[in-house]
């Protein structure tokens, strides 16, 4: 299992491929791919490599996703994607084998509190959106909610976050963003999360 978890380190370092942001495959969104799997392998970490049976569910069914996506793309997207799909049927093969499924209540309150989060986080990034967006398509920036809370979760601290969310603008959405405003994100999303701790 840390093996996944280093290779998974690793993956997260790779820029989102370039010139794919906003594209989709067979009317699967590359970003949102993306985002709801390394989610649900994040939640797999934290679980200490467990995962309640509807996450579980839902990794096979974007690991049959990224198969579809990785055979139509090429080069560095491919690599990308490829990476990730791999990842994917990783956990899926292990935890088909062992059966380590999230089956009681202690770890259900684990993931009401996960979503609890997740929406907090929603919530404040829907505020922080260009006027309209939000309004109209509430998950909009949910790519951006798996990337910083992730990493609030391993590294628990708003540089790093803050970091997460300018690399996840730059290179997925091509947005620029202000240090003033993403320090203002980063901090309000710390406080989100302690206060439900």
């Amino acid at each position: 299992m840390n093996d996944i978890k280093k290779k998974y380190q690793v993956f997260r370092n790779e820029p989102f491929p370039e010139g794919i942001a906003g594209e989709e495959i067979h009317g699967i969104d590359l970003v949102m791919l993306d985002a709801e799997t390394a989610g649900i392998i994040d939640k797999f970490i934290g679980y200490k490599y467990k995962l309640t049976r509807t996450d579980f569910d839902q990794l096979k069914r974007l690991s049959v996703e990224l198969k579809t996506v990785t055979k139509e793309l090429d080069g560095q997207s491919r690599t990308y994607f490829s990476t990730l799909w791999n990842l994917a049927e990783r956990i899926v093969s292990d935890l088909t084998q062992t059966n380590r499924l999230i089956e009681n209540s202690d770890s259900e309150n684990l993931h009401k509190k996960w979503k609890q989060h997740f929406d907090s986080i929603r919530e404040i990034l829907n505020e922080w959106a260009p006027p309209g967006v939000a309004d109209s398509v509430d998950d909009e920036y949910d790519s951006i909610n798996f990337a910083a809370y992730s990493t609030f979760l391993q590294n628990g601290d708003t540089e790093s976050v803050k970091i997460a969310i300018r690399k996840y603008l730059k290179e997925a959405m091509e947005i620029d963003e202000t240090d003033e405003k993403l320090n203002e994100l980063s901090e309000r999303i710390k406080n989100a999360v302690q206060q439900r701790i």
